[in-house]
């Protein structure tokens, strides 16, 4: 077949098929959507002004609790669980008690939560303590 030959075929075809699609019956359906962006910040106080980069549980004796309010923002575009958990305790948690709730919080809503922390009665031989607390949404 000549290049003559098959550039005539592939015009054909392609006015063929422009002149389908223009006469063809078809139905168009629009579409759109939304990209679920969630987006979680622990602030200070209520006007979510300054937020929580790190807590000082300050001095703590045995057997004593030390509570922290904290404000949490829902900055994303869907509802989220809100559940907040502990990691990383610099003497394994043995000795201590991190008490949090879970809720779950609408978009643009702010939550007040309190955090408690509890030092046990027997906890001997530690001076200091650190410990990550992961605010997580799904």
């Amino acid at each position: 077949m000549s290049k003559r030959v098959l550039s005539l075929i592939i015009m054909l075809a392609a006015v063929l098929s422009v002149a389908l699609a223009i006469t063809w019956p078809r139905k168009i359906i629009p579409t759109s959507g939304v990209i679920a962006e969630a987006g979680l910040s622990v602030y200070w106080e209520e006007t979510c002004t300054m937020q929580v980069v790190s807590i000082d549980w300050g001095i703590m004796r045995p057997g004593s609790w030390s509570n922290k309010t904290v404000f949490i923002r829902n900055e994303g575009n869907i509802p989220l669980n809100v559940s907040v958990v502990t990691a990383n305790w610099s003497d394994g948690q043995t000795y201590f008690a991190f008490l949090a709730e879970n809720f779950t919080l609408p978009v643009e809503q702010i939550h007040p939560t309190t955090w408690h922390l509890y030092v046990a009665t027997n906890i001997i031989g530690i001076e200091t303590f650190s410990f990550d607390i992961y605010v997580n949404g799904d």
